[in-house]
């Protein structure tokens, strides 16, 4: 996937003057410019900017801190699109028509379910939130993607720790970030998106990689899952310093790399075994197999030759690896207890035939009426397409799966070669006006948007999660990065 997909260009006088400096040739062969952001001068489109990069670094941590950001975020964005100053283009529109054919039809369908108010209450707040989409491509098209993706993956980060220092001190630690379910449904999405930029980032830079890079971070995974697994509370105490000089270490080598290139695979390595790490004590099965999938197809495409080795690697965790091995085995089990999956399924599929208009959007609760089983907390039927179709019928199932099956058409037309006037690894945009231009392999573009996306689907083969506010947010970025590779036909837009 690339970085720095394909964006307006802005010409050099509307930039600060500090902003730019000289071109030169990095050792990776990408041409290097340096673009400060954000801009120093405070106007709507940088307060827009800073929000946008506080969305996504507090969207691992709570809901409510995320729309202080997010909701003026939106507002800033939609009044600069009325000032002309921002451009919605006509392709993320396109797109973007499908989600609301589906938000008109669910809206039609509520007036006959159960709560017609309780539904379009919740269709408007869906209407807003998904022009999260917009104010994410247009960012990526000014600035690429990095900038986002860093604290996006970093919180997620600090949130594993919490969640290891959490069951590694069996409790005495509160969780102060997510809920497990809802955790794990955004670390699946994030661990993916962030393998993939991983991926992205060393097969060009073959030299940029150092072992000192992988080495500090594996140890840290091993040490967090015998923390968490294994370690007695006396030994917590002992082992949970130690945890964190290896962290501070990784950071030094950080800090010491030479290159923005080295410094950028140096966080990665850093990040993706934290997040991996909380994914895997969350004991989530559904987003573990989503993960593993979208891993999967990365490494297919990318790096065939270590597919094996990892295959591998995932059956030495199964077979001896007890907690997992323990929650894999008692799968069959749970989906048949009582009030479990089978018996919500169950009621779904009649609550499909009796209503094949659905029931309302955001009706789903009604399940419990059908079994006094089904626990007072399980107020959906654990499975997105099931949901999906209860509530606004097969229609309005067809149409949510159009929009996203356009997204993922959509991102997998990128496959060419482009010039581009940004810079891969710095995220900044090159001065022309020396005759520098990048060549950008836009070949493997969809493996920054399909493999989260298909990681996000399959954990809600067996779980509601396009309900689940905090994992449909992290989905609205993906499908934000998916808008802004789409290939424009205008390459003009305002700046403030």
């Amino acid at each position: 996937m690339p970085l720095s997909p394909s964006r307006s260009s802005t010409s050099k006088d509307s930039l600060p003057r500090e902003s730019l400096s000289e071109p030169s040739l990095g050792k990776s062969g990408f041409t290097q410019t340096y673009l400060s952001f954000p801009p120093k001068e405070v106007t709507a489109i940088s307060i827009q900017e800073w929000l946008t990069i506080g969305f996504c670094a507090t969207l691992p941590f709570k809901l409510s801190f995320t729309y202080l950001f997010l909701i003026p975020a939106l507002l800033f964005f939609w009044f600069n699109a009325y000032q002309g100053v921002v451009t919605i283009k006509k392709e993320w529109l396109r797109l973007h028509y499908r989600l609301i054919f589906f938000i008109i039809y669910a809206g039609i369908s509520a007036c006959a379910g159960l709560n017609p108010f309780k539904s379009l209450q919740s269709l408007g707040t869906l209407s807003l939130l998904s022009t999260t989409c917009f104010l994410i491509a247009w960012y990526v098209q000014r600035y690429g993607f990095v900038s986002l993706l860093l604290p996006f993956l970093g919180f997620q980060a600090i949130g594993s720790i919490n969640t290891l220092l959490t069951y590694g001190s069996h409790g005495s630690i509160p969780q102060i970030f997510l809920g497990d379910l809802t955790q794990a449904g955004q670390l699946a999405i994030g661990l993916v998106l962030g393998f993939s930029c991983f991926i992205d980032l060393i097969i060009p830079n073959p030299k940029a990689i150092n072992n000192k890079f992988l080495i500090w971070p594996l140890l840290t995974f091993a040490l967090g899952i015998f923390l968490a697994f294994f370690s007695e509370p006396p030994l917590f105490t002992f082992v949970v310093p130690i945890f964190v000089l290896i962290v501070i270490r990784q950071l030094w080598v950080i800090i010491g790399s030479s290159s923005i290139c080295q410094k950028l695979i140096a966080l990665l390595a850093l990040f993706l075994p934290l997040i991996a790490l909380g994914l895997i004590l969350n004991l989530k099965r559904g987003p573990w197999l989503g993960t593993w999938a979208g891993i999967t197809i990365i490494l297919m495409i990318r790096r065939p030759r270590f597919l094996p080795t990892y295959l591998a690697l995932t059956g030495l965790v199964i077979l001896f690896l007890n907690p997992i091995s323990n929650r894999l085995g008692s799968t069959i089990e749970h989906f048949f207890i009582p009030g479990g999956r089978s018996v919500i399924w169950f009621i779904g599929w009649n609550l499909i035939q009796q209503f094949p208009l659905g029931i309302g959007w955001k009706n789903s609760p009604v399940l419990r009426e059908f079994s006094y089983l089904i626990p007072p907390e399980l107020t959906h039927f654990h499975n997105n397409l099931i949901n999906l179709t209860v509530e606004t019928g097969v229609l309005g199932a067809a149409l949510y799966i159009w929009w996203i099956g356009s997204v993922c058409k959509s991102a997998t037309n990128k496959n060419r070669l482009t010039a581009d006037s940004t810079d891969r690894i710095q995220c900044s945009e090159v001065d022309n006006s020396t005759g520098s231009e990048i060549v950008r392999n836009d070949r493997y573009a969809w493996l920054g948007v399909i493999p989260p996306l298909l990681a996000w689907q399959i954990a809600g083969l067996f779980e509601y999660n396009i309900g689940d506010k905090e994992v449909i947010l992290a989905i609205y970025i993906v499908i934000g990065l998916a808008y802004a590779l789409t290939k424009t036909d205008s390459r003009n837009f305002k700046d403030a």
